[in-house]
C-alpha cells in the first residue's frame, strides 16, 4: 500500500530533478565500474574468452529481465520503491561480482551477481525514465538528454576510478565494494526526493489491465502498439550506433586507418566528449526546432560522420568522423524515452518495449559488426551501422508530440 496521493506540483521541482541526475548517474557509475574491472575478473577467474561471453550474457538477460519486470511493475508501485529496491539489488550484485573474483574465486558466483546487476539496472533504467519523463513534464521543457548526458558522466567517472584503481593495484573486491557503498548512499539520499506515490495514470492503467486475461490482455500489450514499436526502430538505430562505436571504433582506427592504440583511445574519447555534449546543449534545439527535426538532424549529422570515419582514408578526418558521429547519436535514445511517455497512462510499459528494443541494439549490434568485419574488413563493417542510423532518421516522425 501506498500513502495519499499528493499531486507532482507539491514536490519541489529543482530538488526533485537533482535527485533523477544522481539516479542516472549512480547507475552509470555502477556500470561503469564493473566494465572498468573486465580484464581482472578475468585474470582472477582465469577465464576464457567463451566464459567472459557467458559473463556479458548473463549482465544483459538480467537488463532484459529487468525491463519487462519495470513494466509490470511501474503502474503499481511508487517510483521511489522501485528506484530504490531495483538500485539496492545492483548493489547486491555489485558485491557479489567483487567477492566471488577476489575473494572466493568462483565463476557462478560472478555470473549471478552479474545477473543481479543486470536485473536491478534494467528496472532503474526504465522507472528513471519515467520518473525522467515526469521531471520533463513539470519543468515544461524537454530536459530528458540532460539526464542521459548525467548517465554518461557518471559512466565516465566510474570508468576513471575503476581504470586508477587497477593501476594501483586495488583488489577487484575493495573497488567493488566502495563503488557499492558510495551508489547505495547516493541512492538512498536522492530517493528522498522522489515519488513516494502511485501516480494517478499509472494506477487506471494498472486498474484496467488487471480483468484483461490471455489472449485479450497480450493484443492490448504496449508490445502490438505500432507507434511505440517505430519509437522502439528509432531507438535501436542509434542504440546500435552507440554501442558499436563503443567496441569497434578503436579497433577500426586501428585496423582501417593505422593509427597507434593510443590515438585510437583518443578518438574513443573525443566520440564519448561529443556524445555528452550533445546532450547538455541538446535542449535547447529541441525546444527550438521540436523533435522531429533535431533527430532527422542529428540521424543526418551522425551518416555523415559514419561515411567520413569509413571512406576518406586519414586519420584526421577519421577523428572529425568521429566527433560527428557521436553528436548526432546523442538525443535519438533520450527522445525516444521522451515520446513513449507523451501519455502517462501506461508510459512504464511502452518505456519497458522501448528499452528492449533498443537494448536490441547494443546486443546485436557488435556482434553483427564482428561477423561482418571477418569478411569485408573493419571499416566496411561499419557500414551496417550507417544503415541502422538511416532507419532511425526515417523513423523520426513517430517522435512528434500528439499535440504537435
Amino acid at each position: 500500500m501506498t500513502r495519499t496521493e499528493t499531486p507532482p506540483r507539491t514536490i519541489e521541482t529543482t530538488r526533485w530533478r537533482t535527485s533523477v541526475y544522481i539516479i542516472f548517474s549512480v547507475t552509470g557509475f555502477g556500470l561503469a565500474s564493473w566494465v572498468s574491472r573486465v580484464p581482472s575478473v578475468r585474470d582472477a577467474l582465469h577465464a576464457s574468452s567463451l566464459q567472459m561471453g557467458f559473463l556479458a550474457l548473463g549482465i544483459a538477460v538480467g537488463s532484459v529481465l529487468g525491463f519487462l519486470v519495470a513494466g509490470r511493475l511501474g503502474p503499481r508501485l511508487a517510483p521511489k520503491r522501485l528506484i530504490t529496491s531495483s538500485l539496492i539489488l545492483s548493489v547486491a550484485g555489485i558485491l557479489a561480482v567483487g567477492i566471488g573474483s577476489s575473494g572466493l574465486g568462483s565463476y557462478p558466483v560472478v555470473l549471478l551477481g552479474l545477473t543481479m546487476l543486470g536485473l536491478g539496472n534494467g528496472t532503474c533504467n526504465v522507472t528513471m525514465n519515467v520518473e525522467g519523463a515526469a521531471v520533463e513534464h513539470a519543468h515544461g521543457r524537454p530536459i530528458m538528454s540532460w539526464f542521459h548526458a548525467a548517465f554518461s558522466i557518471g559512466a565516465a567517472i566510474g570508468a576513471g576510478l575503476g581504470a586508477a584503481a587497477a593501476a594501483l593495484g586495488v583488489e577487484v573486491g575493495v573497488h567493488l565494494a566502495v563503488a557499492g557503498c558510495l551508489i547505495l548512499v547516493l541512492t538512498l539520499v536522492a530517493s528522498r526526493q522522489l515519488r513516494d506515490f502511485v501516480p494517478e495514470p499509472g494506477r487506471k492503467a494498472a486498474a484496467d489491465g488487471a480483468p484483461l486475461r490471455g489472449l485479450a490482455r497480450i493484443r492490448q500489450s504496449a508490445w502490438f502498439e505500432r507507434r511505440t514499436i517505430l519509437i522502439g526502430l528509432t531507438v535501436l538505430g542509434v542504440s546500435f550506433a552507440n554501442g558499436s562505436a563503443n567496441d569497434w571504433m578503436a579497433l577500426a582506427m586501428v585496423d582501417g586507418h593505422g593509427v597507434s592504440d593510443a590515438a585510437a583511445a583518443m578518438t574513443v574519447d573525443v566520440y564519448v566528449i561529443a556524445l555528452v555534449t550533445a546532450r547538455l546543449f541538446g535542449v535547447s534545439l529541441l525546444a527550438r526546432f521540436g523533435r522531429v527535426r533535431t533527430v532527422q538532424a542529428s540521424a543526418l549529422l551522425a551518416a555523415i560522420g559514419i561515411t567520413l570515419f569509413i571512406v576518406v582514408p586519414s586519420p584526421t578526418t577519421a577523428v572529425i568522423g568521429a566527433i560527428c558521429w557521436g553528436l548526432g547519436a546523442a538525443l535519438g535514445f533520450p527522445v525516444g524515452m521522451s515520446a513513449a511517455s507523451d501519455d502517462p497512462i501506461g508510459a512504464s510499459a511502452r518505456i519497458s518495449v522501448v528499452a528492449t528494443v533498443g537494448y536490441a541494439g547494443l546486443l546485436v549490434g557488435p556482434p553483427a559488426v564482428g561477423f561482418l568485419a571477418e569478411h569485408v574488413g573493419q571499416l566496411n563493417a561499419l557500414f551496417l551501422i550507417l544503415v541502422f542510423v538511416i532507419i532511425a532518421g526515417l523513423a523520426a516522425p513517430v517522435l512528434r508530440r500528439p499535440n504537435e
